[in-house]
């Protein structure tokens, strides 16, 4: 699948037409370039996006929608549409991928399948589409119960984390490793 139809079907799980939605470019010196779009003008960055991953960039998205463009931080979160949790040190098909090694604790925890999983590179997270979007002060809490539940990265609970966009490769290591989606469905 291309980089522009995985930010497509990224953006169709995550967000609505209308979400402002913010992204960042880091590279490993720690320079950052910092976008904001409409969901629905989305695509319209992916060749930028393209060209900064190819010079060693990691592409960074925040699932949670904006306030505005140009804002950043907890407080400019607007409201939230998924929770989601993430797995350092997953690797797709080594034996212990999601399906093998966190579909355990999800079962144990009593949730189901995350609706979506991004297999960032060098682990995965796993977002669970809500039905209706919630406020940040009802997220957080429920944020927080999933990270404890599952066991999952705890830095993982503010409004305005930032997590890998799928189509991209991450450069965190020396060897790059590429940044795919999975759904529910593809079990």
């Amino acid at each position: 699948m291309t980089a522009a139809e995985q930010v497509k079907e990224y953006r169709d799980h995550t967000f609505e037409l209308g979400d402002i939605v913010e992204l960042r470019a880091i590279a490993s010196g720690g320079r950052v370039s910092k976008f904001w779009k409409q969901a629905d003008d989305l695509l319209e960055l992916v060749p930028e996006l393209q060209r900064l991953n190819r010079a060693k960039f990691n592409i960074y998205i925040a699932p949670n929608p904006r306030k505005a463009e140009g804002l950043s931080g907890d407080v400019n979160v607007l409201l939230c549409r998924c929770l989601f949790a993430d797995f350092d040190g997953v690797e797709p098909g080594d034996g212990c991928g999601v399906y093998e090694f966190i579909e355990p604790r999800i079962e144990a925890a009593g949730l189901p399948l995350p609706t979506m999983t991004i297999f960032s590179g060098h682990g995965c997270h796993c977002y669970w589409r809500l039905e209706e979007p919630i406020t940040v002060e009802r997220w957080q809490p429920l944020q927080e119960r999933l990270i404890a539940a599952l066991g999952s990265d705890k830095a993982c609970k503010n409004p305005e984390r930032f997590l890998r966009l799928p189509g991209f490769e991450n450069h965190k290591f020396k060897t790059p490793a590429d940044c795919f989606t999975r759904y529910a469905e593809q079990k």
